[in-house]
This record gives structure tokens, C-alpha cells and sequence, in this order.
């Protein structure tokens, strides 16, 4: 299984755990996001202070509307929020558009894993309490 392909299962189980978040426009599904309280395969064991974003998707037909910027920000509040002093997030590492956008939105890259084959970027911010 590439990137940007997950087991059937993974969604349905976030759906059930609370994790995902889905904005519309009316009727139709315009972006969504999964939020986890760990990410053990990527970040290793995490000590309640960081907030874990993962599957940040737009459709396209909202694509350059700055939804993606909207989600990332309401992330980082929704952490807050939550207490943590830091979200973090990845993304694989050879796609320059996501790390760019990543950086360009205030987050610090935090090197490079190798997860089953593929090589992830790891990126933070830091957040204020």
C-alpha cells in the first residue's frame, strides 16, 4: 500500500473514535481532517503534550479558496484548546508542494522516517498556552 492509500478501516474508525472532522458546503463535502491524541509509528511515544494532525484533505471543486490554511488554523486552535503545547503532522517526504505549504503556514521541520518503505518529512509548531 503507496501513499495517499490507507486500509478500509481507518476512516470508519476515526469516524467512531471522534477523530475526523468534516466541513460542507451545503450538501457536498468541501475538507476534512483527522486529529489523534498519538502517532506512535511516525512521532514514537507522546507525553500529552502534542496533538497529531493527519489526512488534512479539500476537494478540489475548494481548492485555492484557502480552506486548507482555515482547517490547518482551526487545528492549531483546536489544540490549544486541548492543552497541548505543540501539533504536529507529516507528509511524504518527496512531495515539495506539502512541505513548502506546511512551512509556509508556521510549521518547523522535524526530520525524516522511514515508515514501511516510504521516507515522511515531520513537521511542528509550537504552540502558545
Amino acid at each position: 500500500m503507496g501513499p495517499g492509500r490507507l486500509p478500509g478501516f481507518v476512516i470508519p474508525r476515526g469516524i467512531a473514535r471522534g477523530e475526523v472532522w468534516v466541513v460542507r458546503a451545503g450538501a457536498e463535502l468541501a475538507g476534512s481532517l483527522t486529529l489523534q491524541d498519538e502517532d506512535l509509528e511516525t512521532w514514537g511515544v507522546n507525553d500529552g503534550s502534542a496533538l497529531y494532525l493527519h489526512r488534512l484533505v479539500v476537494a478540489r471543486a475548494h481548492a485555492g479558496a484557502g480552506l486548507g490554511r482555515r482547517l490547518l488554523a482551526w487545528a492549531v486552535d483546536e489544540a490549544q484548546a486541548r492543552g497541548r503545547r505543540s501539533l504536529r503532522l507529516d507528509c511524504v517526504a518527496s512531495n515539495t508542494f506539502l512541505r513548502r505549504y506546511y512551512a509556509e503556514a508556521g510549521f518547523a521541520e522535524r526530520g525524516e522516517v522511514d515508515l514501511g518503505g516510504v521516507q515522511l518529512a515531520r513537521f511542528e509548531i509550537k504552540l502558545a498556552l
